[in-house]
């Protein structure tokens, strides 16, 4: 996408969602739902503008290293913001074990 529509403003924000995620590396909209913990069929409503992420923004923006006013309303550029510590960790990790990581957090996050 011609960067002049991106940094203007011009896009939806469902679409400035699917641009952060390709940015940050991620190929498809269900390895991005995996890493986020999110229902797969969700996070693609979010992406095909079928639902609003407010309610998410600011967790997506940081594992995009993007800036969130930016991404929910379009202001500003798409500035690297920074990530939450555990995204810095799951970057780190070798692929093999990327897996075991999800399922900790999975763990973790019912023992809540």
């Amino acid at each position: 996408m011609n960067s002049l529509f991106i940094h203007n403003g011009w896009m939806d924000a469902h679409e400035r969602l699917k641009w952060a995620r390709e940015q940050a590396g991620f190929k498809s909209a269900t390895e991005a739902a995996t890493v986020l913990q999110i229902p797969p069929p969700s996070y693609l409503a979010y992406e095909n503008g079928g639902r609003g992420f407010a309610k998410y923004a600011s967790r997506f923006a940081a594992l995009y290293r993007v800036n969130p006013d930016w991404l929910m309303w379009g202001r500003g550029t798409p500035k690297p913001g920074r990530p939450h510590p555990a995204v810095e960790i799951y970057d780190q990790l070798p692929p093999e074990r990327r897996d075991q990581w999800l399922e900790m957090g999975e763990f973790l996050g019912r023992k809540q």
